[in-house]
């Protein structure tokens, strides 16, 4: 039979207990994270670069180098978007959620874009 030299039988199982309690809430909250779904006016993927995709329109800018092309679902974006870079990009709209069509609808922009004198937008 093992002992614990100097351990207590109540204080082991006590620490076990604990960490299968925190183990079981980490699955939990694991699990519940995959269950809550995406709010209204929140879109998750939006906009797409290659094989990248953003939460927004911004975000797909500030990473796209000169000539990329955004493709952007059909949703409406609540943001603006400012060209500042100085590079140029290519904005297609209306995609579906999978990128896989863009005959699904319109892409609406709700806030002002504006360009710098050195950015350009294009739409195609």
């Amino acid at each position: 039979m093992a002992t614990n030299p100097g351990g207590n039988g109540k204080q082991d199982y006590r620490q076990s207990l604990s960490k299968a309690v925190v183990n079981h809430l980490f699955i939990l909250l694991s699990i519940l994270s995959l269950l809550i779904a995406v709010p209204d006016g929140a879109h998750a993927g939006t906009v797409k670069n290659a094989a990248q995709t953003y939460d927004s329109l911004s975000a797909a800018y500030t990473l796209a180098a000169n000539g990329d092309i955004l493709q952007a679902q059909a949703i409406t974006f609540n943001e603006g978007l400012f060209l500042n870079r100085g590079i140029g990009i290519t904005l297609r709209c209306g995609y579906d959620p999978a990128f896989s069509s863009n005959k699904s609808g319109h892409t609406t922009m709700a806030a002002p874009w504006s360009s710098a004198p050195a950015g350009s937008l294009s739409t195609g």
